[in-house]
């Protein structure tokens, strides 16, 4: 007799759906042209989500292409927090990063982006923003914590905690996708979601776990 079932969490995907004409509002908020490379992070600042895993190896990348913005929304995630590197609040990189804080629409954020980063080293169950982007046609890159190598699996880049050197690679590759390797791991990460996370297969799995019980 099984002891546990596992259900994942379900997404709306007729309503998480990527709109072009979104992304060019947002993109145009932001203040940033159509072909600009963005790479995201969207978490509240705690040292489980390791932003300075993400903000270093960001710098690194602009390094060697100096046209990527990296975007991070999130609670204190602002250029005037203290713990952020001296750098980040620096003129030279100021154009590079756009520090958010909290967003209040964060599914227009997700489709100004190309890549979604969760950087996070321990303590994640099944992060969400990963299948929200993922519905937008937005693949991630993402530490393996938690289920989320389970979440992106071949549709983006798993790396381990903590490990920067591989952080950059994995943003590097990202990076110099053309247009179209971009899309296409694009749909492959919303059709992954919808075919293996919807809302409808975790409310088909509620269901039949009640039968089973009453069973």
């Amino acid at each position: 007799m099984r002891r546990g079932v596992v259900i994942y969490n379900g997404f709306d995907t007729e309503k998480l759906k990527y709109s072009l004409a979104t992304r060019e509002k947002s993109r145009k908020r932001l203040g940033l042209n159509s072909n600009q490379i963005v790479i995201g992070h969207v978490a509240r600042f705690h040292s489980m989500k390791d932003h300075q895993l993400f903000l270093s190896s960001a710098r690194e990348i602009i390094k060697k292409k100096p046209g990527t913005v990296f975007v991070a929304a999130g609670r204190n995630v602002v250029p005037e927090n203290p713990a952020f590197p001296a750098w980040i609040r620096s003129t030279g990189l100021q154009s590079n990063f756009l520090l958010l804080g909290e967003s209040d629409s964060v599914y227009d954020l997700y489709q100004a982006m190309d890549f979604l980063t969760v950087s996070s080293a321990w303590g994640e169950g099944f992060p969400n923003v990963l299948g929200e982007a993922m519905s937008f046609s937005v693949p991630c890159i993402t530490t393996d914590v938690g289920e989320s190598a389970a979440v992106v699996a071949e549709t983006g880049r798993v790396i381990q905690p903590r490990d920067k050197a591989s952080m950059i690679d994995a943003m590097m590759s990202c990076v110099n996708m053309s247009t179209e390797e971009r899309l296409q791991l694009g749909e492959q990460a919303r059709d992954r979601i919808v075919s293996k996370f919807s809302v409808e297969l975790m409310t088909q799995g509620y269901d039949d776990l009640y039968h089973s019980l009453i069973a």
